[in-house]
């Protein structure tokens, strides 16, 4: 499973970030409730993603690491 650039999972994941930063939140700033209850509703759904990809059921860290580009 990959997330590549302008891939939809990427784009959504993005998609966060850019709406705190329209409403001029920094990286000290706490998300309003609303926008962190989303974001982690989609965290929640990628990682069950991941794990439903992964043979033995069990979350691989770097598999998301990887998803995302962080290996790099």
């Amino acid at each position: 499973m990959c997330c590549p650039p302008r891939s939809p999972h990427r784009r959504t994941y993005l998609r966060f970030f850019r709406e705190a930063k329209k409403l001029g939140l920094t990286n000290a700033d706490r998300w309003p409730v609303e926008l962190e209850r989303r974001f982690w509703r989609f965290w929640d759904g990628l990682v069950r993603r991941a794990a439903r990809i992964d043979r033995d059921g069990r979350l691989d860290q770097s598999e998301i690491d990887k998803m995302f580009g962080w290996d790099e």
